[in-house]
């Protein structure tokens, strides 16, 4: 998927070489193939645990908003960039809604 936009049934899964740990609230994620380390900051950490737990880009979206003072669209569009980047590192994977 390299467009801008991600459909919201689409599903994101953590890469299955990357590990990651929450230091001090935020995230260091290694991708163990490609050598890849990659940081996030707190909000970022808190996306990076939904996809996690959700996978769905619609519920990760639904609950940032949620969660966070930020209009929707804003939201969206923070959220794909990151995924876009994530994606492009190797660390996760988009696909057409199952999250297996």
């Amino acid at each position: 998927m390299t467009n801008d936009a991600v459909p919201m049934e689409a599903t994101v899964r953590v890469a299955d070489d990357v590990v990651s740990r929450v230091l001090e609230g935020e995230a260091v994620i290694l991708g163990l193939a490609a050598g890849t380390y990659f940081g996030l900051d707190p909000v970022g950490t808190r996306i990076w645990q939904l996809i996690e737990e959700r996978g769905s880009v619609k519920a990760i979206l639904g609950r940032l908003v949620e969660e966070y003072d930020v209009e929707p669209q804003q939201c969206e569009r923070d959220l794909f960039r990151l995924l876009h980047e994530l994606q492009s590192q190797g660390l996760v994977t988009i696909g057409d809604g199952d999250p297996r």
